[in-house]
């Protein structure tokens, strides 16, 4: 029989939300599956809810320093992979009030948030980061943002999707590739998000935003909340990452 060799240096993973919580660190941190959850210490709660197939929930109390992220691990480098991609199926409570971030981040140390906008301007915690902004002290559109070597990209709202409502799930998908200069691409409910910076060619893989992440740095899938002294709910049914890491080719 011939030697068979096992798949090197690919990550792949959904975690369902279907395991309960268990906490790691007293104040802060959560495991669920393969998700660390860290919250602050304000009044942040997360709790496993009883819905079909399983979801967590982050339950922002109000505080305006509340906030917290699900992420899976850091490990995912895009020089390594001619594509990566993360998705997530949640809700959120009250869309008006939050401020919802999915993609990617080198940050998975604390439960700041990588992105978020404050009073209209933007406000990146991470050094590099890139996905899709959901910001209810806007105007509940979905925008892209970024951020490379704590240098912010500029904000780039949907032209085509509508904006989510409150208690109503939807699934976001974030590909990354190294191509172009760091290549994203969006996708909401299985809709091509567009904005006036992507670019709608074969070639380029439909409706991408181009040169809006450096590829040599190693991110973390995450989905993040923060609050705005309202008391809102963000509920994750499931986040899933799969892509190549470089330790297995550096």
């Amino acid at each position: 029989m011939a030697n068979a060799e096992m798949l090197k240096g690919h990550i792949n993973w959904v975690e369902d939300m279907s395991t309960p919580q268990s906490i790691l660190d007293a104040d802060t941190s959560f495991l669920v599956g393969r998700v660390v959850v860290r919250v602050n210490d304000g009044s942040t709660e997360v709790t496993t809810l009883g819905v079909n197939g399983g979801a967590s929930r982050l339950a922002l109390g109000g505080d305006d320093a509340d906030a917290g992220q699900f992420h899976g691990p850091l490990a995912i480098e895009p020089d390594e992979s001619p594509s990566a991609a993360m998705q997530t199926r949640f809700r959120v409570t009250d869309v008006s009030v939050a401020s919802v971030y999915v993609g990617f981040t080198d940050q998975n140390a604390s439960s700041e948030v990588p992105i978020e906008d404050e009073d209209g301007a933007l406000n990146t915690n991470a050094t590099d980061a890139m996905g899709l902004l959901l910001e209810g002290e806007q105007d509940v559109t979905w925008q892209t943002v970024g951020v490379q070597n704590n240098t912010d990209n500029a904000q780039a709202a949907s032209s085509n999707i509508s904006d989510l409502t409150d208690s109503e799930w939807t699934t976001v998908r974030v590909q990354i590739s190294p191509a172009d200069s760091g290549t994203m691409k969006a996708i909401v409910d299985g809709v091509d998000l567009i904005t006036a910076n992507t670019t709608s060619t074969v070639s380029t893989g439909n409706n991408v935003t181009t040169s809006f992440f450096r590829s040599s740095i190693v991110y973390c899938p995450v989905l993040s909340g923060d609050d705005r002294s309202t008391a809102y709910n963000i509920d994750v049914a499931e986040i899933g990452w799969w892509g190549n890491t470089g330790a297995t080719f550096d």
